[in-house]
């Protein structure tokens, strides 16, 4: 069986938090980038247990996003702000 990466997809509130969430994701990603004039970032992961620990770590450093299962094919989880 093929290994797969498994996709994050944030949507942040704005350009200058997508960036932080980008650098935030960047050392912990196989690979990142960033589209939808600037608030969606979307990253990948080579294990479950990373994807797991970056939501973690995403939802303390940024109160009040929320995580749902993927929506896409290659997306996992996704993350935004109910509001």
């Amino acid at each position: 069986m093929e290994n797969r990466l498994l996709g994050l997809t944030v949507w942040a509130k704005d350009c200058r938090e997508a960036e932080d969430i980008r650098c935030f994701l960047s050392e912990k990603t196989l690979g990142d980038y960033t589209w939808r004039g600037g608030v969606k970032v979307r990253a990948y992961f080579g294990d479950r247990e990373g994807l797991e620990e970056a939501v973690r770590l995403l939802k303390c450093a940024f109160p009040g996003l929320k995580s749902y299962p993927g929506t896409t094919d290659g997306e996992d989880i996704f993350l935004t702000y109910d509001d």
